[in-house]
């Protein structure tokens, strides 16, 4: 055979090293991570939200909205590219915990290799882990949000019925989990005939009987209401500003009717107060109700198991005790611990990995960090799954 032929690369494996190297996988973790950085600074909503979305978006990006709204910021959350990115995340982490596993079933008692490929082999398994119970829970999954915390509400095309507890909310039958993910405002509202003193009618719609006092819970998906005072013409309308809020605030809009005339608007915080309109006095309390979401969600402890094993594994192989570059290591370690916690509680608490923008926010810069560590030449003695020739 010729020396030629005896030094032609196998291109095989020079994919497997391409695919288990760690330009690879810094390449498809920094590309998850911008990603989750456009999520935590662009609001997402769907274009069946309406205008009020896209006007609301607009107050903050001006004349730059339009063309965010073109690149698809706006609905990035469901973007084709997403399953995607976490599918080449997870190619390269599979090959990864492949070479690592097997290096570590050759060298099993060899108590240095286990110290320097044990971390890297835990981590990539972690990931591999939470990234199979995201996909459990996006087939076998499901959850609905926006139910207002009141027992013996029913869950929406489920044969379920809400349940509020000292301990929290229950569903029934007892085979879906409920969370509170947040509070809306509730308004109690009470009209009086400032003449007389006789308690006035009030209706939400024409099939509903009216009561003297109505009290409604404003949701993000139903973010106003309105009702209407019968003996007196009018139409009291109820806007909430923002949500989750435990400090609710409302715009309150009071209309004649049948002409449509506004006859007041006005705004307020919690609390009590009067409203008196065409000599109708109008008692409004402003107060707070649970929001509830209830899923069910298969790959619940595949996700718990991915983040403890994951954290634990990238700590571990990013070896905070090290001297060298010790400053960056514990920021790293700190930053992956904190993380860590910081989504567990949350997916304990509301079934979600990242529940506000903050949370996804420091995810991401934690991405970059990573990815950006793992590509220095002194990180690569931590997470290389190759041994260099």
């Amino acid at each position: 055979m010729s020396p030629r032929a005896l030094s032609r690369p196998d291109p095989w494996r020079q994919i497997w090293r391409i695919a288990t190297g760690n330009t690879f996988l810094a390449g498809s973790l920094l590309a998850v991570a911008l990603y989750l950085l456009i999520l935590s600074l662009v609001p997402q909503f769907s274009p069946e939200s309406g205008l009020m979305a896209y006007w609301s978006a607009q107050t903050r990006f001006g004349s730059a909205t339009r063309l965010l709204y073109r690149m698809g910021l706006f609905s990035a959350s469901d973007s084709p590219f997403v399953p995607l990115l976490l599918s080449a995340l997870g190619f390269s982490t599979l090959l990864r915990a492949i070479g690592h596993l097997e290096a570590l079933s050759l060298s099993f008692r060899d108590r240095d290799s286990l110290l320097q490929k044990g971390p890297p082999a835990l981590a990539e398994v972690g990931t591999l882990f939470l990234l199979c119970g995201l996909l459990l829970g996006r087939i076998g999954g499901w959850r609905v949000e926006g139910l207002i915390g009141e027992t013996g509400i029913s869950v929406p095309g489920r044969n379920l019925t809400l349940e509020m507890t000292a301990a929290g909310p229950r569903v029934r039958p007892p085979w879906a989990q409920a969370y509170i993910v947040g509070y809306g405002p509730r308004v109690t509202l009470r009209a009086v005939d400032s003449t007389t003193g006789k308690e006035l009618s009030l209706q939400q719609t024409p099939r509903e009987s009216p009561y003297p006092t109505f009290s409604l819970c404003l949701t993000p998906q139903v973010p106003e209401a309105s009702l209407a005072v019968l003996e007196a013409g009018l139409i009291v309308q109820f806007q909430a500003r923002e949500f989750p809020s435990s400090h609710p605030a409302i715009d309150v809009t009071v209309f004649r009717a049948p002409s449509g005339e506004l006859a007041a608007a006005t705004n307020a915080g919690p609390g009590s107060f009067t409203l008196t309109v065409d000599q109708v006095q109008m008692e409004i309390n402003i107060g707070t109700c649970p929001l509830v979401a209830v899923g069910r969600d298969p790959g619940f402890w595949l996700k718990v198991l991915g983040l403890l094993l994951g954290a634990t594994g990238i700590i571990g192989a990013i070896a905070p005790w090290r001297a060298r570059l010790r400053g960056i290591r514990v920021a790293l370690a700190i930053g992956t611990l904190g993380l860590a916690v910081a989504t567990l509680l949350t997916l304990v608490t509301t079934g979600l990995l990242a529940r506000s923008s903050l949370h996804t926010g420091f995810a991401a810069l934690w991405g970059i960090g990573l990815s950006g560590w793992m590509l220095r030449p002194p990180g690569r003695e931590e997470f290389s799954a190759q041994e260099e020739e």
